[in-house]
């Protein structure tokens, strides 16, 4: 039941939370800036007043939800109107070019307050005695009366009726919830009386917090340092300290947090609502399908369908969510401080809001992209009897070419997403990123934290460069993976489904492929099916070099390069290597140069190389070369092996050295050089004056020399009819590429 579930969850919701942009062809989200929203209302007497609100031009005054008059001052004398409860709202007016504030908080005048603040009282010690003086205040301030209160805990006893009889059943829950929220609720008032009730909670636990700090420091007063109990105060002061912050922020910010609170219930009770019963029906028909075979896409598509008409229909807007992120700026002012990241949340919070609106759509229409056929194929291949990783991998498989498919077909609606925030928006957000991090990090850490960190010379520009060349690679890799239909995925799948059982009760051995179903008699041939296994593999790695790596222009390299030079430590070096901050960045500028240098050229160089060893089925003639190689019968067997070894990377090695190839080679080693040539690296090398180098460049292109010599002499030898000068030449050269004859060593594991 639980793999049914979890089969159907990950299916419809798997891609619910990729972050994009409007599933529109056009947005029709406003990012318009608004004005604050007027807090801290209060009433004396019959006179209305709040805060004066920056940029304002006036106040739009609103009584029981109707809109009521508009003044320019912060107060509003209501001495004219008539009626037992009077519930008050404010909206400050925007200037041109700015948008109109949401609706503030409530407040209400009571002809009679206490009469109701005494009836709510005697209800609440008989829902929950003790409740702490001030709720029932509260509920009254926000315009709930004795009877709003009795109809509430009628509500909430018969809820609780319905949930026991439903005993879990979904339809019957629904129903029950239902009956709830169509009860006339004054969820501001439950709100705003909730947070006087958190305030005690708060205490309690900032009391608790501190008496164990004082409890940990008193044994090892007593007892002596202890690394244990010094994180354990550690521990709880970043408790409490979170928690006197959170206490702060109510105090602060609480029309703020009432006022998003609020408007998160009532946006969920509106979601519950659109709820049916046919749609639960359905989901729970699906979760209680015992045999998954039975699924269909039919049924699946439809539940689908509607979760996104659902969600489509009751988007959050984006003044409620630029609310959310004004408290959010307000939240990390308090707990971390300040910085250009609470700056830009508040001033931009319509842009973050549109963001995220935008995101939500373009997240539905995704979900929506997966169709009937495509969930039907998916149903195929989970169905089937094949190897329960090949089904996995045919469903990621599946899956990749999709949402590959899909991002190609939307690229223009990710590019309006891009745009929702300017350059000079984008450069603030990093650098509040940063100085967030940073706070966070000096919290947990303190006198740890890695001053390289803190000294950081990695600005937006080159982050920014840095993550278009890796978006670049990466979608360049899933376009390949789509066009080879993620072949490299199933020959890994076989590669790593390679299994060996031993049964102690018969002392057998068992050599099998779980992805493949193929056997293997005994060691021997279940390596070798390993390595042909991780030759397949490697062989089609190696094409996706070409349109990815092999793409890279001189301006990319550039940009990671720079990337790179600017994350170098230097303070971390001048400690390792017992230099000043000077000396070390002095090295670490030679260092940068030879990179600028030298890495183009590396690149031209591993580029030809590849596409030398793709176009000429280099893994092929390997294998074959092995297997003339481990044919050969003659009792000189390693001789044979070395030499028809030196011959093949003889005769490759000289193809690929071109004229062109060289010149870069030797241009390298030149720009190695005169790196090494500078005084500060020669303890680097062990070498103690300008002749010890020059003596290693000597050598160094000498070698290479010899190699590119021998190579394009021995590539024309036969095996057959060597001579022992040839021979002779062939123990030269594999002194000189001895790496390229022993390989990479082989972990211990069975005789063959």
């Amino acid at each position: 039941m639980f793999k049914k579930l979890l089969f159907i969850f990950l299916l419809i919701f798997s891609v619910f939370g990729l972050a994009a942009c409007d599933g529109d062809d056009t947005p029709d989200v406003d990012k318009t800036e608004s004005v604050d929203v007027p807090i801290n209302l209060a009433i004396s007497g019959k006179v209305l007043t709040w805060d004066a609100v920056e940029k304002a031009t006036g106040y739009i005054v609103y009584v029981n939800d109707v809109e009521k008059k508009t003044v320019t001052t912060t107060s509003y004398d209501f001495s004219s109107l008539s009626g037992e409860n009077l519930i008050f709202q404010v909206v400050a007016k925007a200037p041109k070019g700015m948008n109109n504030s949401a609706k503030s908080v409530t407040i209400a005048y009571m002809a009679d307050p206490e009469a109701e603040i005494k009836a709510i009282n005697t209800l609440l010690n008989e829902i929950a005695p003790g409740t702490p003086k001030g709720v029932a205040e509260e509920l009254v301030r926000k315009g709930m009366t004795g009877d709003d209160m009795q109809v509430l805990k009628d509500a909430v006893t018969t809820l609780m009726a319905d949930m026991e009889a439903a005993d879990g059943d979904p339809v019957l829950s629904n129903a029950a919830l239902k009956k709830f929220l169509a009860t006339k609720i004054n969820v501001e008032a439950v709100v705003s009386a909730g947070l006087i009730l958190a305030v005690p909670s708060i205490d309690e636990q900032i009391t608790h917090a501190q008496e164990r700090i004082e409890w940990y420091q008193s044994e090892i007063d007593q007892f002596g340092p202890s690394d244990y109990y010094a994180s354990m105060i550690a521990e709880y002061q970043s408790e409490k300290e979170m928690l006197t912050n959170m206490k702060a922020l109510i105090a602060s910010s609480r029309d703020e947090i009432v006022l998003v609170a609020t408007k998160t219930v009532n946006y969920l009770i509106t979601l519950q609502t659109k709820v049916t019963d046919d749609l639960i029906t359905k989901i729970k028909d699906i979760a209680e399908t015992e045999d998954q075979s039975d699924l269909t896409a039919d049924e699946i598509v439809v539940v689908k369908d509607e979760i996104v008409d659902l969600f489509m229909e009751n988007l959050p807007s984006v003044n409620d969510l630029a609310l959310v992120y004004e408290l959010l700026a307000t939240g990390y002012g308090q707990f971390l401080e300040s910085n250009d990241l609470t700056t830009l949340l508040s001033d931009s919070s319509a842009s973050f809001a549109a963001s995220t609106v935008l995101s939500i759509k373009f997240s539905l229409k995704m979900l929506d992209s997966f169709d009937k056929a495509f969930i039907a194929k998916v149903l195929n291949f989970a169905n089937s009897d094949e190897p329960y990783q090949v089904i996995e991998s045919e469903i990621i498989i599946a899956l990749i070419v999709h949402l590959k498919n899909f991002k190609d077909d939307n690229q223009k609606l990710l590019d309006e997403i891009e745009a929702v925030f300017t350059n000079e928006q984008k450069e603030a957000l990093f650098q509040g990123y940063m100085q967030t991090m940073t706070a966070v990090m000096l919290k947990s850490v303190g006198d740890e934290f890695p001053s390289s960190f803190a000294n950081t010379k990695l600005t937006y520009a080159l982050v920014d460069g840095a993550s278009a060349v890796f978006e670049d690679m990466v979608d360049k890799a899933l376009t390949k993976f789509v066009a080879t239909d993620g072949e490299l995925l199933r020959k890994i799948v076989i590669l790593e489904s390679f299994v060996y059982d031993w049964d102690w009760e018969t002392d057998t051995d068992t050599f099998y492929n779980s992805a493949t179903g193929e056997t293997y008699k005994n060691w021997h041939e279940y390596y070798d099916a390993q390595d042909e296994a991780g030759l397949v593999v490697l062989k089609e790695a190696l094409t996706y070099y070409a349109p990815t790596l092999g793409t890279l222009t001189n301006a990319q390299i550039t940009a990671l390069i720079d990337m790179i030079v600017a994350g170098v430590p230097v303070e971390e070096i001048a400690t390792e290597m017992e230099m000043t901050k000077a000396e070390a960045q002095a090295v670490v500028d030679l260092g940068e140069g030879l990179i600028r240098k030298v890495l183009p050229n590396l690149h031209t160089l591993v580029k030809s190389l590849m596409a030398y060893v793709v176009t000429n089925d280099m893994i092929t003639k390997i294998k074959t070369l092995e297997a003339t190689i481990d044919s050969y019968e003659g009792e000189d067997f390693e001789e044979y092996d070395h030499n028809m070894t030196a011959i093949f990377i003889s005769t490759h090695l000289s193809a690929y050295l071109t004229n062109a190839n060289q010149s870069l080679i030797r241009g390298i080693i030149t720009d190695l050089a005169t790196f090494a040539k500078n005084e500060s690296i020669y303890p680097l090398l062990g070498a103690t004056s300008l002749t010890d180098v020059t003596e290693m460049e000597t050598m160094v292109n000498g070698t290479f020399d010899q190699i590119v010599s021998l190579a394009g002499e021995i590539k024309d030898y036969k095996i057959a009819t060597l001579t022992q000068a040839q021979k002779a030449k062939i123990e030269e050269f594999g002194s000189l590429v001895a790496f390229l004859f022993d390989g990479p060593d082989q972990d211990d594991g069975p005789v063959k």
